[in-house]
């Protein structure tokens, strides 16, 4: 037995016209869920980066730290004050990098907190103020340790 079949198919002669479009809504929340997937990567990436990169900062500074307490001599640090230094200013890069992405609001503003508090570190040590270091250490590390807990979020566990 055989069997056939055909298909028959024919044009309309319909035509359309005007433009697709979507509802506004949806569009503006769409871009907005978006944007936020964009922001979340950036900040995981951002966070990753500058946190990474200010243990090997956190461990100059404490290096130089226990040479000042053990000399109590600005001037004899023995080099660590310049290994802080290089490493304050590899910080700096790293967190004007990161600023300057599409990140959430709460990591730009502990990122701008954290690059403040830095530099006015940085300042005291360059300085050999010795009066300074302290209140700038403070802040420093409460700075760093905010930034970590807005980073905490965007971090895989």
């Amino acid at each position: 037995m055989a069997s056939s079949a055909a298909v028959v198919a024919g044009a309309s002669g319909c035509t359309v016209t005007g433009r697709a479009h979507a509802p506004q809504g949806q569009v503006v929340s769409y871009a907005a869920q978006q944007q936020a997937v964009r922001q979340e990567s950036h900040a995981a990436s951002s966070c990753a980066v500058v946190l990474t990169g200010m243990r090997a900062t956190v461990d100059a500074y404490n290096a130089m730290v226990a040479t000042l307490n053990a000399t109590q001599d600005m001037a004899a640090l023995k080099g660590t004050d310049q290994t802080a230094l290089v490493q304050f200013d590899l910080d700096a890069q790293r967190l004007r990098t990161a600023q300057g992405r599409d990140l959430p609001a709460d990591v730009k503003t502990a990122l701008s907190k954290t690059a403040r508090a830095s530099s006015e570190l940085r300042k005291a040590v360059a300085g050999q103020e010795r009066l300074a270091l302290n209140p700038a250490a403070r802040e420093w590390d409460r700075s760093r340790r905010q930034l970590v807990t807005v980073c905490r979020k965007f971090l895989p566990r």
